[in-house]
This record gives C-alpha cells, structure tokens and sequence, in this order.
C-alpha cells in the first residue's frame, strides 16, 4: 500500500476543493441558464396567447391590427432582454472562475501569474465553454425568431378570417 506524506494529502484535498468549486460554478451557471430559458419561453407564450386572443376578441381590424404589430416588438424586447442576462451571467461566470483560479494557483505558490501552459489549458476550457454557451444561445435566439414567426403569421390569418 503507498503511503502519501501529509503535504501531497493536503495538494490532492485542494485539488478536489478546487475541482468541486469549478463543478458548482459551471453547474449553477447552467441552471441558472436553463431558468432564464424556461422563464423566457414561459412569457412569449404568455404574451402571444394573450395578444392573440385580444386579436380574436377585437371586432375591428384597427385594434386586430394593433395588435399585431406589439407581437413582434414585445419578442424583440424580450430576445433583448434574454440576450443582455446571458451576457450577465457569462462575465458573472468568468469572474468567478477567474477569482477561483487566481485563488488556486496563489495557494500553490504560483501567485496571480501562473505558467503559460496552465494558462492555456484554462484558456481552451473557457473558449469550449464561451462556444458552448454560445450555441445554445444561438440556438435559443432560432427558436424564440421561430415561434415568434409563427405566432404573427397565425394570428395574421385569424385576423383576416375575422375581417
């Protein structure tokens, strides 16, 4: 059985410290994504249900009309809003991590101004995980333009059924 001195006890404890820190950062960062996805999907359904019911409701094609037009203003205002709490939550994300990392390798003796070949594998890991979320927020922005389409081009032809 190898038997390990107390001082690489203590570097594989911070090592997993560390390890499990950046897990919950990136985890906590991911849920709070899927939150902001789910709370954003939630009010544009909210919000074309209600117009098109205002849309079905109104007797005259000024208010139909009206209507209309605040669907895709509100999604614009909203995939805004979406757009600039991912940005938040990105740099809120690379803060963290920065402030862990910077903390770790003081800990290690390296101070704030570790290698260059740790700074460039943490440098890959934080471009994977930017092109990550980047995707899923490209393919987030698809979906909400996609529903939005289709929810103006539906309530269009429910308005001109009822003119």
């Amino acid at each position: 059985m190898q038997s390990y001195s107390p001082e690489q006890i203590d570097a594989i404890k911070s090592n997993a410290d560390t390890a499990m820190a950046f897990s919950n950062i990136v985890l906590s960062s991911f849920e709070h994504l899927i939150n902001l996805n789910l709370s954003t999907t939630r009010t544009l359904l909210e919000e074309s249900a209600a117009a098109t019911s205002l849309m079905l409701e109104s007797g005259n094609s000024t208010s139909s009309t009206k209507a209309q037009k605040a669907i895709p203003e509100t999604a614009t205002q909203n995939a805004m809003a979406y757009f600039q709490e991912v940005q938040e939550l990105t740099t809120e994300t690379q803060q963290e991590l920065t402030q862990l990392m910077t903390s770790y390798f003081s800990a290690h003796g390296h101070g704030a101004n570790p290698s260059a070949a740790w700074l460039k594998g943490f440098d890959g890991v934080f471009k994977s995980l930017g092109h990550q979320v980047s995707a899923i927020t490209e393919a987030n922005h698809k979906a909400m333009a996609d529903v939005t389409s289709r929810v103006a081009k539906a309530t269009a032809s429910q308005s001109a059924k009822h003119a």
